[in-house]
């Protein structure tokens, strides 16, 4: 397998799979990249992929590519083109700071946590694991007997119903 048909291989079905689980609309660049290592890792170790496919660095679209299609503004990542003529390159200091702007201009109505534990748990929330999930009070319990799980407090709770990240 190249590069090229592992890198579209990740696109169509793994990754898709990390952004279901991020939150608030931003990249979850550690999660993106460790899927991508450990999914080359995994291609290594089955033999789809040679061992010199260990030394492949992350691509670039990795840490910003995402689901929604359709705009006529569209990036497309495997072209390395916009599609408006007129666009340009925005570096990663210009993103950051856009996206602090909208981030801070923005009031948002405060977002219904769920419980990470089950799709069908509508209990409200009040522990976040050492991973950064959070549970409702049974979950959370049950949790600690696997991961370091911790109570939240209001502030924190405030926070995450913001969409601002918290310690954990």
């Amino acid at each position: 397998m190249t590069k090229k048909q592992f890198e579209d291989m990740f696109r169509e079905e793994v990754l898709p799979y990390v952004i279901e689980r991020e939150r608030g609309g931003f990249p979850d660049k550690p999660a993106r990249r460790e899927a991508w290592n450990n999914t080359v890792d995994a291609y290594i170790r089955d033999g789809a992929l040679s061992e010199s496919a260990g030394n492949w660095g992350h691509p670039r679209w990795l840490e910003t590519w995402g689901l929604k299609c359709g705009s006529a503004h569209d990036y497309d990542h495997a072209t390395k083109r916009r599609s408006h003529a007129h666009a340009t390159k925005k570096s990663p200091a210009q993103l950051d700071r856009e996206i602090n702007e909208s981030l801070a201009g923005s009031a948002t109505p405060p977002r219904h946590l769920k419980c990470d534990m089950a799709g069908t748990c509508s209990s409200p929330i009040t522990h976040v694991d050492e991973k950064g999930f959070i549970y409702c009070s049974p979950h959370g319990i049950n949790r600690r007997a696997y991961n370091r799980c911790r109570k939240l407090t209001a502030a924190e709770k405030k926070k995450l119903e913001r969409g601002e990240t918290i310690a954990y």
